[in-house]
C-alpha cells in the first residue's frame, strides 16, 4: 500500500499538483492510502485527498487564486489578509459536499500550535469546515497569509507546519515523499532543480504551468521505474 507526503513548497506548489495528476491519474493510490501534507504542500494533498481533479480544477483555481491575491503587487509579503482570501474562498466554493467524509482518516495536515511550536498532524474532520480551518492553519506563514497565525476554533493559535511530513509508519505501507528542494529523503523532486525565485518568488503563470508539467513527467519517471 503507497501512502503520499507533500512537503513545503511555497509558490512551486504546481509541482506537487503535477505530481498529484499523475497519481491520480493512473489510480495509483488504494482506499487505505494516506495523504500528508504541510505548507503549500497541504493544499494540493486536500485537493487529492477529497476527490478534486487536480490537472483541471485544482491547478486552475490555485493560479487564479495566486493571480488574484497579489492583484497589482510585485510581492505577496506584507499583505496577508488580501493574500489569503481569494484562497479561501476558492477552496470554499471547490471543496465537494461529502469533503468531509473523503478526508476523514486519510489526510493528515501538519500545522504548528503556538507558543510552543510543536508540529502535529491532524487527521479527524469532522465536517467540511473543518478541514477549510485546519488548511488554514497549515499555510499560516506570518507575514504572508496571516500577520502572526491562524486562530483554530479547534487547536486555538497555530501557524503553518514547517517543511517536513512524517511518513505512514503502518505495518506494509510505503510513503513517497514529494518535494521542491534538491533533498535525499525525497523520492520525487525536480529533475531540472528550481531557483530561488521559482520557490520563493511568484514565477509568471507559464512557469507555473511548467513546473506542472515537470511534476508529472517526473512521478511518471519515478512511479513507472518503480512498477
Amino acid at each position: 500500500m503507497r501512502s503520499l507526503a507533500f512537503g513545503g513548497a511555497f509558490f512551486a506548489w504546481p509541482y506537487h499538483a503535477g505530481v498529484a495528476a499523475y497519481i491520480q491519474a493512473k489510480r495509483i493510490l488504494s482506499a487505505g492510502s494516506r495523504i500528508y501534507g504541510t505548507s503549500s504542500g497541504a493544499a494540493v494533498a486536500t485537493m487529492l485527498a477529497c476527490g478534486m481533479d487536480v490537472a483541471t480544477q485544482g491547478l486552475e483555481l490555485g493560479l487564479r487564486a495566486d493571480r488574484d491575491g497579489l492583484g497589482e503587487a510585485r510581492t505577496p509579503f506584507l499583505r496577508p489578509r488580501r493574500f489569503l482570501a481569494p484562497h479561501v474562498e476558492e477552496m470554499q466554493r471547490a471543496l465537494p459536499v461529502d469533503a468531509a467524509r473523503r478526508a476523514d482518516g486519510r489526510l493528515f495536515l501538519t500545522i504548528r500550535r503556538l507558543p510552543l511550536l510543536r508540529q502535529i498532524a491532524i487527521s479527524q474532520f469532522p465536517t467540511r469546515e473543518s478541514i477549510l480551518d485546519v488548511l488554514a492553519a497549515a499555510i499560516a506563514v506570518p507575514g504572508l497569509t496571516v500577520l502572526f497565525a491562524h486562530r483554530s476554533p479547534r487547536f486555538g493559535a497555530c501557524v503553518d507546519g514547517g517543511p517536513g511530513v512524517p511518513n505512514d509508519t503502518r505495518p506494509g505501507a510505503t510513503t513517497i515523499r514529494i518535494g521542491v528542494f534538491q533533498r535525499r529523503d525525497y523520492d520525487i523532486r525536480p529533475s531540472k532543480p528550481f531557483t530561488f525565485d521559482q520557490i520563493f518568488g511568484v514565477p509568471s503563470e507559464a512557469r507555473r504551468r511548467a513546473m506542472f508539467t515537470l511534476g508529472y513527467e517526473d512521478a511518471a519517471r519515478h512511479l513507472d521505474a518503480a512498477a
